[in-house]
């Protein structure tokens, strides 16, 4: 630990001796809440919510899930619009080859 760069100062601090006391009954009272979580039944559906909203009550904890959820439902809508729009241009593109030539492409009509 640095020193103080005055003397006097650092006497006095060397000099100071801290008398502090627990309160009366902490040791009872500190086994007690050890001796209750020990006994505390195993986790329900109301202890996990209630566990769940004591964290999101932290605004840095609530706004990094509320960023994961509109990232995810971002990420899946994109895809699941990716994935129509294959699906409408592949029959766009068999539409038009089965109008070219509907004799060659009437196996693939069929499939679909």
């Amino acid at each position: 630990m640095e020193r103080h760069k005055d003397p006097k100062f650092n006497q006095l601090l060397s000099s100071w001796d801290v008398k502090a006391e627990a309160p009366t009954g902490f040791e009872r009272e500190v086994w007690q809440r050890i001796a209750a979580r020990a006994e505390s039944p195993a986790l329900t559906f109301t202890g996990a919510l209630d566990f769940l909203v004591n964290r999101l009550i932290r605004p840095q904890i609530a706004a990094t899930v509320v960023l994961f959820v509109v990232f995810s439902a971002a990420t899946l809508g994109l895809r699941q619009a990716s994935i129509g729009t294959e699906r409408k241009e592949a029959r766009v593109a068999q539409s038009y080859l089965n109008s070219i030539d509907p004799v060659t492409h009437k196996d693939a009509f069929l499939n679909q």
